[in-house]
């Protein structure tokens, strides 16, 4: 008896013999191809999403003590205010740092990013389909920001930011009904405050001449403003205590 290989003489073991090598070809040729990399394409659907959020946002501003100041640098100190915007004002945010927010519009510079409120309005795709009574909202009363804004101006005046001051008259609206004294308080005050450094000087300079009346003459004639009094006052106390002095030193002659 001859052991041997066996003959494949049946068509159909043929055909089930050149399926199965097709079959297993194919498996190998699938495995040998590198698989498609996904992550790419999810990238750029997760960075599409996150566009089309930032697009959907609008950031107001939300301050309880309106209006916000618009700043030319992100630190909160004197000489730095540039401009004022009213609450519910939407601003184009450029970029965020240590708390806050560069914008764009309506105004360049710098605001506190706590006095603003950001809504994306995601709506809930349910939801959307309910039908839901319209909210009839209440009406608050007007609330003039003009005012706020003169009186913003007249304390920065006063504590010596000329300049803040002037920029926040600037801002009072024409609709405001501190629109003209606005306009008062933006004529007079880099008057006054010119007036003021100069009598100053010339306190300084009567105090090193000797001339302690001229010191208190210029004291009687001062303009009132907190800053430049502040900086007058240890001028006309050392002039009222020299000639003081000097004339208990007259009597004793």
């Amino acid at each position: 008896m001859t052991v041997g290989r066996k003959r494949l003489t049946s068509p159909l073991a043929i055909g089930a013999y050149i399926t199965a090598i097709v079959t297993v070809a194919g498996a190998a040729y699938a495995l040998s191809q590198p698989r498609q990399d996904t992550s790419a394409s999810i990238q750029s659907t997760s960075n599409a999403w996150l566009q089309a959020k930032e697009r959907s946002c609008k950031t107001v501003i939300f301050d309880p003590h309106p209006p916000i100041n618009v700043r030319a640098t992100p630190v909160e100190q004197n000489g730095n205010i540039i401009g004022a915007i009213a609450n519910g004002t939407e601003v184009s945010i450029v970029l965020e740092k240590e708390g806050w927010y560069q914008i764009s519009a309506p105004a360049a510079g710098w605001i506190y990013k706590k006095l603003t409120k950001t809504d994306c309005g995601t709506p809930n795709p349910v939801a959307s389909h309910v039908s839901i009574p319209p909210v009839v909202p209440i009406q608050s009363p007007t609330i003039d920001p003009g005012g706020r804004l003169l009186e913003k101006a007249l304390s920065h005046y006063q504590s010596g930011n000329l300049n803040g001051a002037i920029a926040l008259a600037k801002a009072v609206p024409i609709e405001s009904a501190a629109y003209d004294q606005a306009q008062v308080a933006l004529r007079t005050m880099p008057q006054r405050w010119k007036l003021a450094e100069s009598k100053y000087t010339i306190a300084v300079r009567s105090l090193q001449e000797g001339r302690w009346s001229d010191v208190l003459k210029v004291a009687t004639e001062f303009p009132d403003i907190r800053f430049w009094r502040q900086k007058l006052a240890p001028i006309v106390k050392e002039a009222t205590l020299i000639q003081h002095v000097s004339k208990a030193d007259r009597s004793r002659l």
